[in-house]
């Protein structure tokens, strides 16, 4: 089948996702390319953010731009970081009860965090920058709602899994590339409930990614991620008793969750359901 010309630029990814450009990163070389990324990449793709017109149009517009610049930065970082590989890859993308198991327990994940260590979080004042974003999110919801769910996800998807935590992954253990990915994932974040939040998140994708080598189970799991935390968000709303119930319950249908997916995974993640299985992933 020929490649559409309209999707000849994502190749990229594509190549990232089979294995056809591959990552090398010492822990320097990571950092390295974290502050490029956000002093460049991250600079970049953020322009229309600065656009402040709300019309119908103006959104489309400032829409169509972000995906544009976050392509092109995508793009940049591959080819200057990445690495044409020489041997062609068979990796195929992990299949839809891989996807369906992993959506479970990141949703067990998101319903124990709500229930327990986000009560811990709360008591710590609120920094400046959870404030701004609150404010940006209500005074121009339809494009930073975009931004959350579409274009975070695929930035920080690509920049710390698909480079960084593949790239360490040559290096060191798989153990060390998850803990020290998930460990600069918290800091970009520059506060500490989000940072908290994003280093447990940050573990989880980054095993999900090097069991299955797959950079669209995580982009699609950051997704959900930045999707339910809205609509779970209800328990803060609620006051007294009502609350504690909630929270109980939360982290109790969140704990089985986990429980049983993750032990889903373990056996699912070495059968047919994965049809490139790497035997030497021992997280």
């Amino acid at each position: 089948m020929r490649e559409s010309k309209l999707l000849k630029p994502l190749k990229f990814l594509s190549d990232i996702e089979h294995g056809n450009i591959t990552f090398n990163l010492g822990i320097w070389g990571s950092i390295g390319v974290l502050i490029l990324f956000l002093l460049f990449g991250d600079l970049l793709i953020s322009l229309p953010l600065y656009i402040k017109k709300q019309t119908t149009f103006m959104i489309i517009v400032r829409v169509l731009l972000s995906l544009v610049l976050l392509i092109f930065v995508l793009w940049a970082a591959s080819m200057v970081v990445g690495t044409k590989s020489e041997n062609i890859s068979n990796h195929n993308t992990p299949s839809k009860k891989i996807f369906v198991y992993f959506a479970l327990l990141l949703i067990g994940y998101r319903l124990f965090f709500g229930g327990t260590i986000s009560h811990i979080l709360d008591l710590i004042p609120q920094s400046s920058i959870i404030e701004y974003l609150g404010e940006s999110l209500e005074n121009d919801t339809v494009f930073m709602m975009f931004t959350v769910i579409v274009i975070a996800p695929i930035k920080e998807e690509f920049l710390m899994r698909g480079i960084i935590c593949n790239g360490l992954s040559k290096r060191y253990s798989n153990k060390v590339a998850i803990l020290v990915s998930a460990f600069m994932f918290a800091l970009i974040h520059l506060n500490i409930q989000q940072g908290v939040n994003a280093f447990l998140l940050g573990v989880i994708l980054g095993y999900a990614y090097l069991k299955t080598k797959s950079l669209y189970l995580t982009i699609f799991l950051h997704m959900l991620n930045n999707t339910i935390v809205f609509p779970l968000s209800i328990q803060y709303v609620l006051g007294g008793a009502v609350q504690i119930v909630y929270s109980a319950i939360a982290a109790i249908i969140g704990l089985a969750l986990i429980y049983k997916y993750y032990n889903k995974l373990k056996l699912s993640l070495d059968s047919k359901d994965v049809i490139v299985v790497e035997q030497n992933l021992q997280v």
